[in-house]
């Protein structure tokens, strides 16, 4: 296991199982009724799914489960077999997948961002007032750039709208949610982020107290997890979709 991998792995508790995309599984065929949902996208999108899917599926193994198949849900998102929750993402050849048994998790998202790929045009878009004081004066507190931060901002809020996305009856954008400062830089190694919901109703306040949140930047990207613990107050809603893949 490489010095990454470990990273990622590491992001997500031990009962979670975490799969790393290597260089055969962009290319793994998939099983059938996947090709379906992939038979019209450019080859790029279709080596994504690839890998995601054969991710996905090492995780599910990791868990003691088959290889099933891994249908496409209305929000793009994998649906996964019952009793399951997970999330796959990917990014600048990067692809990683994580999985848990709903007993032990009510949600769980990942998320795989390019490093500085997030520009200073789409930052009031992403980020709040309160983010974007911090987003100006994190480089010289914790190191990095401010492009940097605001791709942590970007996918930090991707992987925790993918675990809270079958747990709220609200469709939450990102200004819904606000990010405090980080106090880690996570260059290399996992670290810790919190998040407070803003402008949303009060389920989504009780749930966003609920998440921990972590986070890494390796050399070319920053990957971010969400897990939501299982509890009898929380139940999935209806009217949500799952974990999509980004």
């Amino acid at each position: 296991m490489d010095v990454s991998t470990a990273a990622i792995r590491a992001l997500l508790p031990a009962e979670v199982a975490v799969a790393v995309a290597g260089d055969d599984d962009w290319e793994r065929p998939l099983l059938p009724g996947e090709e379906a949902f992939v038979h019209r996208a450019v080859e790029k999108r279709r080596r994504e799914f690839r890998a995601g899917r054969a991710c996905a599926r090492a995780a599910l193994g990791a868990l003691g489960l088959p290889p099933v198949a891994l249908p496409v849900g209305p929000e793009r998102e994998p649906v996964w077999p019952a009793g399951v929750v997970g999330s796959i993402s990917h990014a600048g050849g990067l692809c990683v997948a994580a999985v848990a048994r709903r007993a032990s998790f009510a949600g769980l998202g990942v998320d795989v961002e390019t490093s500085e790929a997030v520009r200073r045009p789409l930052w009031r878009r992403i980020a709040r007032h309160e983010e974007l004081a911090w987003l100006e004066e994190a480089p010289a507190r914790l190191g990095g750039s401010p492009e940097r931060w605001a791709s942590f901002v970007f996918s930090a809020k991707e992987s925790l709208y993918k675990a809270v996305r079958a747990l709220v009856p609200l469709r939450l954008g990102f200004l819904d949610a606000c990010l405090e400062a980080p106090h880690e830089a996570g260059a290399g190694a996992p670290a810790r982020f919190r998040v407070r919901a803003a402008g949303a109703a009060a389920p989504w306040a009780a749930l966003a107290a609920r998440i921990e949140g972590r986070f890494v930047f390796l050399e070319r990207h920053v990957v971010t997890a969400a897990v939501v613990a299982a509890g009898p107050e929380i139940a999935p809603s209806a009217a949500a979709p799952g974990a999509a893949e980004a």
